[in-house]
This record gives C-alpha cells, structure tokens and sequence, in this order.
C-alpha cells in the first residue's frame, strides 16, 4: 500500500517522493534537483549522453494540410466515403496552424463515425483572403441532445483559441450537425 501525505515544507514532499519513487521496483531515481531549471539542466545533459553521435534526432514531419488525404483514406478504409474538397488558392500555413488544421479534421470525422445512421461525409476546405474555413460536414443524425457536439465545439475552440480562429457545431433541424471552422490566415507567413 502506497500512502501520499500533502505538506507545505517543498523539502518535505521531495524527500518523501523520492522515496516513494526508490520503493517503486522499475524506477530509478538517478539524482534529485533544487529546482526545476536545475532538473531542465540535468535532463539536458542525461539526453546528450544518450545521444552518442552528432547526427541530428530523426523527427517525422507533423502532419497538416497535405495530410488530409491520410485522414479521408483512414476513414475510407473503415467503409466511411468521405469526398475532400479544396476551394481557392492554398496558402503557406505555420507550422502550429498546419497542425490545428490535421487534428479539427480528425476530430470531426471520429466524432462523425458516432453518428446514428451515417453514410458518407465530406471535408472542405475554403481558402479565403484573410481566413482558411474548414466544413466537416455528414448526413448521419445527432443523438444525445447534441452533447456530443457541445464536447467536440469545446475541444476545438481550446485548439482554434491559440490561432485567433473560432468553430460553430450547430444542430441543424434536420438533426445533422456540420462542424464550420475558421483559421485566420497572415500572408506574412
């Protein structure tokens, strides 16, 4: 049995912690920092010394605009026919913008998959003078009292909030709910 105290001395918590962690059987404490720079410091130099040559980390690319395709095929794949459309002149994204854009998308299609009845859907992207919209739309039916689509404007808006954008998923009458985003664009990028 684990016991975990609160107390106010921060000396108090880091030793009682790092005994917690040397009791634990696949956890090795390998030193203890004052402070967080100290800790950032230390985990600094541990990461050069796992990295014995010079070659740089291999890192794969962050998946963005031109990953959408990755996204409708995945969805395809699992028996949903998703149509992706582009309207206008693309532009240059940020590197973070790219991102928000890949995971507003995969959001709306999974949340999408939950929906009574569905049989296809779509992702349009509209290139505007100042804004990229996005419209993640389908034809399958709501249910729940449209809390699905409160969690999931509430998801996006967090990740849209960070780029100055905004999202509307709205129930329709007919009971669809299409996912309409808006990311503005700097031609400065």
């Amino acid at each position: 049995m684990i016991r975990v105290a609160v107390a106010d001395d921060q000396a108090l918590v880091r030793s009682g912690f790092v005994v917690l962690l040397r009791s634990a059987d696949d956890i090795d404490v390998v030193g203890e920092a004052a402070d967080g720079r100290e800790a950032l410091t230390e985990t600094r130099r541990l990461l050069g010394v796992l990295r014995q040559d010079d070659s740089e980390p291999q890192l794969a690319p962050q998946p963005g605009v031109r990953s959408l395709q990755a996204l409708v095929d995945r969805e395809e794949a699992h028996g949903l026919p998703v149509l992706l459309v582009a309207e206008g002149e693309p532009r240059v994204l940020p590197a973070s913008a790219q991102m928000t854009v890949f995971r507003v998308v995969d959001e709306a299609l999974t949340a999408a998959r939950g929906h009574a009845g569905i049989t296809r859907a779509s992702v349009t992207l509209r290139w505007r003078a100042a804004a990229l919209e996005l419209e993640i739309a389908d034809d399958g039916l709501l249910e729940n009292g449209g809390a699905p689509a409160r969690d999931l404007r509430a998801s996006l808006s967090e990740r849209l909030r960070l780029h100055g954008g905004s999202v509307d998923a709205t129930v329709l009458p007919d009971g669809t709910c299409p996912v309409k985003v808006r990311i503005p664009v700097d031609d400065r990028t």
